[in-house]
């Protein structure tokens, strides 16, 4: 088994944003990373309220993004930073998972040393967002996981076609946003 994360970016559904959050929660996913870097922190923790009511319908893991205090104070138990915070935020007495994303072997480095349990590498194949950006490859997949031993999840371009890819390559899962927020 592997697990699948849905990475949300709510600006890529043509609907309802909280449709979409049940139809994906629906579809057995594992976790819903809850990623709208574009909202105050007001505004993001009324949208994960709503969220970790569906999710929890579901049974779908919750994940918060950035904002690593208040995640703490409401009970969470898992967070998701950017790298660049994660080495300057002392949180691993916060939280039982904490994941970052990262785009080479020395980033994955950096992130196991800030304390980072998982990692999000990106972006193994050319994505819809960053369509001038190359992708990196199954290599960097094999390298990090050798390099860390962490738990590796595989994002960038990634589609029911390629999961099979990733795995064999050494990936605990994938990550998926477009695909899924579409």
């Amino acid at each position: 088994m592997y697990k699948t994360i849905a990475i949300t970016n709510r600006n890529l559904v043509k609907g309802d944003f909280l449709t979409q959050i049940r139809k994906i929660c629906g579809q057995k996913v594992d976790m819903i990373l809850l990623r709208e870097p574009d909202l105050s922190q007001e505004m993001y923790v009324a949208l994960a309220e709503k969220v970790k009511v569906i999710c929890d319908e579901h049974q779908v893991e919750l994940r918060w993004h950035f904002f690593a205090k208040v995640a703490h104070e409401v009970g969470e138990k898992s967070i998701h930073l950017p790298l660049r915070i994660l080495e300057k935020t002392d949180v691993e007495s916060y939280f039982e998972t904490i994941s970052t994303s990262v785009h080479s072997v020395e980033e994955a480095r950096r992130g196991k040393a800030a304390g980072a349990t998982e990692l999000l590498v990106s972006n193994i194949y050319r994505t819809k967002c960053k369509p001038d950006l190359e992708g990196k490859g199954l290599l960097l997949i094999e390298q990090i996981k050798s390099e860390t031993g962490l738990p590796i999840y595989a994002l960038g371009g990634i589609n029911r076609d390629r999961i099979h890819l990733c795995l064999n390559a050494g990936a605990d899962g994938i990550c998926m946003m477009s695909e899924l927020m579409k």
